[in-house]
């Protein structure tokens, strides 16, 4: 199984069995910052766990520090949590992730999000459909570079 986050106080999560969500942790985090992260490593250790996966793909953070920076913790958190369950994990950029789905690395979000439904989602959140995407460009590249090899 593999699981894909979209970090970000509200994170968007697929699994490669077909479903996707989004942990809306803002009023965690309006209240209690540390107590937050703490929530957000039990999730995700518990998705781990529950759903055996064997890798985690994760949308690698991108522009200023300021709107990065949860981005980044949320994402070294999630490295950290996968490290401690021996699951493999990979960053994919946002551009590399958009190459693959829509075909052009500056794609903005509407047409990833439709890319997605094309192929089959249901996505309730902006969240959800880009954490579909991370799984599908994943996926795609994963099959790229094996044939590469």
């Amino acid at each position: 199984m593999i699981l894909s986050l979209d970090p970000g106080v509200r994170t968007g999560w697929a699994m490669s069995d077909g479903t996707c969500g989004t942990m809306d942790l803002k009023a965690l985090f309006d209240a209690d910052r540390a107590h937050a992260l703490n929530a957000y490593a039990q999730i995700v250790a518990h998705m781990l766990t529950q759903n055996r996966v064997h890798l985690l793909l994760i949308e690698r953070p991108m522009g200023r520090l300021v709107a990065t920076l949860l981005p980044e913790i949320l994402t070294a958190r999630a490295h950290e949590v996968a490290w401690t369950h021996g699951v493999q994990r990979a960053e994919l950029s946002v551009p590399t992730i958009r190459k693959i789905v829509c075909g052009d690395a500056r794609a903005d979000k509407k047409a990833v999000q439709l890319a997605v439904e094309v192929a089959g989602w249901k996505c309730a959140t902006p969240h959800e459909a880009d954490a579909v995407a991370v799984l599908l460009a994943g996926i795609e590249k994963a099959k790229t570079e094996r044939l590469a090899a």
